[in-house]
């Protein structure tokens, strides 16, 4: 799985829980930064229920949504604007990159192995085309899921900067505290947001 699913007994459970959970707010702000110029072909790269897929649709985007758990394609087919929406089960560290002008990667991809995150990532920050913007999360060290056992990626802020070199980074948050997971459990969060944006 690439996702939150993962850490749910039932995966299903987690994709019904999300399914109409509220929209990221960077992403929200990600999509009010670029307006609705050229920013047409997106990924939403560990897509989940498809809720943020169908507000990418919905801002008139052709959406490629990619999720490891096939439960996820019941959600997905049930979006509207099918005509506009490609859907690729497919674990992240096994997908084959296009070019977008858009990337969404909400709360997914620290769920990558940690000895695959950095070729993955520099995989996908290649494939944005120029002036294409990434927005999405990372996890830090001091989540409640990093633990020596864990095969998750678990990051710094240096290391969050050095991933994003190459990039113009136009948010970077940082946050620590509790809050809930869908299911209503309460979980320690690190987290960083970011929004980021290919310059050439």
């Amino acid at each position: 799985m690439v996702s939150n699913a993962r850490k749910y007994a039932s995966p299903e459970s987690y994709y019904e829980l999300t399914k109409d959970r509220s929209l990221s707010p960077v992403l929200r702000e990600a999509l009010n930064l670029v307006g609705d110029g050229n920013y047409k072909m997106a990924l939403d790269f560990g897509c989940g229920a498809g809720g943020e897929t169908k507000y990418l649709l919905e801002h008139g985007y052709q959406v490629t949504a990619v999720e490891g758990n096939p439960v996820a394609a019941k959600f997905i087919n049930q979006l509207p604007n099918q005509d506009r929406l490609h859907f690729v089960l497919s674990e992240m560290e096994k997908f084959k990159f296009e070019n977008y002008n858009f990337i969404n990667a909400s709360r997914s991809l620290p769920f990558t192995h940690k000895d695959t995150f950095s070729s993955l990532f520099a995989n996908l920050k290649a494939s944005l085309l120029p002036d294409g913007i990434f927005v999405g999360h990372f996890f830090g060290v001091n989540d409640q899921w990093n633990n020596p056992d864990e095969t998750m990626t678990f990051l710094s802020k240096e290391e969050v900067l050095n991933l994003l070199s190459g990039l113009e980074v136009l948010k970077l948050n940082e946050t620590e505290g509790g809050g809930r997971l869908a299911n209503g459990n309460i979980k320690y969060w690190h987290l960083f947001e970011v929004i980021a944006q290919k310059n050439q």
